[in-house]
């Protein structure tokens, strides 16, 4: 058999390379569109979940994170992005952070870099914070990640993390899957008046208010 080639981590590549990348393309094409129903088609088609509550995760900080339900990729998006809560784009410059082996169990994360702007407000993001953000397992941080605080920002750099594995879930076959999925905020901007442009946005307000008076968390 031929052996796979080898990517050093933490080394820029433009474009992404390694047999993953099939998978990476091709949710992309979808996902890049910011369509909330394309992207939903990408997560269905390309990723596999552990968990009908798992699903990408928003990292406001190295160890802070909003999970977006896999099943609610599009009803979510739909409801953020057209309001600016948060919106961001990647480009073609990648990174191997963890290359596969099989002490791992074949699993790469591969680091796509680009930026991201949250447009939450202070109120809001309290609220956001208080009802839907969690800590990641045991403190770890989110690759390449050393933001402490959860702040607005104007096209701050992030990336997007994908964790995939050879097989998917069961690790069964050469096929690669992606089995998470991370959009990382990487560092604070000066954020100039974003708190003030986006206060009229009362659909967001009612459901993170009600999310926030209910005792399990909502995504």
């Amino acid at each position: 058999a031929r052996a796979m080639a080898r990517h050093a981590p933490d080394v820029s590549m433009l474009g992404c390379g390694g047999p993953w990348c099939d998978v990476v393309n091709g949710f992309n094409a979808l996902f890049d569109t910011n369509d909330p129903a394309k992207m939903q088609q990408a997560v269905d088609a390309y990723a596999e979940w552990p968990r009908d509550d798992a699903g990408i995760a928003v990292a406001v900080t190295k160890d802070r994170f909003y999970e977006m339900h896999h099943k609610n990729v599009q009803a979510k998006l739909a409801e953020y992005l057209p309001q600016g809560v948060f919106r961001w784009s990647f480009g073609e410059e990648y990174k191997v952070f963890q290359p596969p082996t099989e002490k791992n169990g074949m699993e790469v994360v591969l680091v796509r870099e680009g930026n991201i702007t949250l447009s939450m407000g202070w109120l809001r993001r309290r609220i956001f914070w208080d009802s839907v953000v969690q800590a990641t397992p045991d403190g770890r941080a989110f690759p390449y990640s050393d933001v402490e605080e959860f702040d607005d920002c104007d096209k701050c750099r992030a990336e997007l993390a994908y964790t995939m594995r050879k097989g998917g879930l069961d690790g069964v076959g050469d096929e690669w899957a992606i089995t998470g999925l991370a959009v990382v905020k990487l560092a604070w901007v000066g954020v100039g008046n974003l708190d003030s442009r986006h206060l009229q946005l009362p659909s967001i307000d009612r459901a993170l208010a009600h999310a926030a008076k209910s005792p399990a968390r909502r995504r």
